[in-house]
């Protein structure tokens, strides 16, 4: 019996469908900020689209998945979200603190986990 029986793709262990289910696979698509290195004229062209052109210096908005690769390989640096400063998240704790609230949780980003 094969190890992929009945998968169209598996990786790490995983079929499609748990793949498609993980979060952490789908924070990887979430635009982040960063700040490139280096200076193209023509877009990168990638399976999931065309990205830039890049300015060095510039903040230019990527996928997660580019912006970790584009990290790993010291080509920018990536910027935080504004959600996940520390002003932001002591304002998201104050409001959670105060009475009109105290029945709620505050909204927060869908991958916020992932993301930080």
């Amino acid at each position: 019996m094969s190890f992929c029986t009945g998968s169209t793709l598996r990786v790490n262990t995983k079929d499609t469908a748990t793949l498609l289910s993980d979060d952490k696979f789908m924070a990887l698509e979430q635009e982040v900020d960063i700040i490139p290195k280096f200076s193209s004229e023509d877009p990168i062209d990638c399976i999931k689209g065309k990205f830039g052109p890049f300015r060095a210096h510039t903040a230019i908005k990527v996928p997660l998945w580019a912006a970790l690769e584009m990290d790993r390989l010291q080509q920018c640096t990536i910027e935080l979200p504004y959600w996940l400063h520390e002003e932001e998240l002591k304002r998201l704790r104050d409001d959670e603190k105060d009475r009109a609230n105290a029945d709620r949780f505050m909204p927060v980003n869908e991958h916020y986990i992932e993301i930080a």
